[in-house]
């Protein structure tokens, strides 16, 4: 199938001649493709180091239905990073171990799904990303903030909180990387921007491992939890 599938619309055998320049056309359009064109030298650098790429590789986000730099995927990766390994911590604590526990963390991760599922087509439907991104950011922030408050060894409590911070954490992450799709400079380029902002996944991981002290387990990670309310919320409003 890998072999069979054209890389461009002006491959493609298969299609009428009207079919394939309607394609052409649409991915001009939406801008939502890869051309087969070289990207201009101008095109590159507006990708790698404009300012307003760079912003996005570090900060993207919206408001009142115009893009400003308000969000920021750094910070999102480093959420989604952290709750692997912050999830397994607190199901130790309700009393699972070695298999269990690791089974256990699959019901914030599978919940979050079935809302990133519902939120995926509640952006496409209403075509708004916006206040789908800063309601469910809410909602995760202001659980990081209940769990760290919340007495260290009421596991219960900051599972289900941990819960509902997954609900509202990972159905961004798609919203957010479909900006770059919609906003690079030249769809020529659209290969060389996501490779960019693939870029801070690596960097925002690292910092994920970091924020979760062992010296603070007694404590419940107090750390972990802020950076991560702080993160989700300031950005984004």
């Amino acid at each position: 199938m890998v072999f069979f599938l054209p890389n461009y619309p002006s491959e493609v055998k298969w299609l009428s001649q009207d079919e394939t320049t309607f394609s052409i056309d649409r991915i001009a359009e939406q801008r939502s493709g890869f051309m087969r064109e070289p990207a201009s030298r101008r095109e590159i650098l507006d990708t790698c180091v404009g300012f307003r790429m760079l912003t996005h590789y570090l900060a993207y986000g919206y408001r009142f239905g115009e893009l400003t730099d308000s969000s920021i995927y750094f910070t999102k990766v480093v959420i989604v990073s952290s709750i692997v390994y912050f999830c397994t911590t607190i199901v130790v604590g309700l009393g699972y171990s070695s298999i269990q526990a690791r089974l256990m963390t699959v019901v914030p991760l599978t919940l979050g799904y079935v809302v990133f599922l519902i939120f995926a087509w509640g952006v496409d439907h209403f075509n708004d990303r916006g206040w789908f991104i800063t309601v469910a950011s809410t909602i995760s922030g202001i659980s990081f903030v209940v769990i760290n408050v919340l007495p260290v060894h009421q596991y219960s409590g900051r599972f289900a909180r941990l819960i509902i911070a997954c609900c509202g954490c990972f159905p961004n992450t798609a919203a957010l990387t479909a900006w770059v799709i919609c906003n690079v400079p030249s769809p020529r380029a659209m290969g060389l921007a996501a490779a960019m902002n693939n870029m801070t996944v690596g960097a925002s991981s690292t910092v994920a491992v970091w924020i979760w002290k062992a010296s603070e387990a007694e404590r419940g990670y107090p750390t972990g939890n802020i950076i991560c309310a702080v993160f989700i919320l300031l950005p984004r409003h």
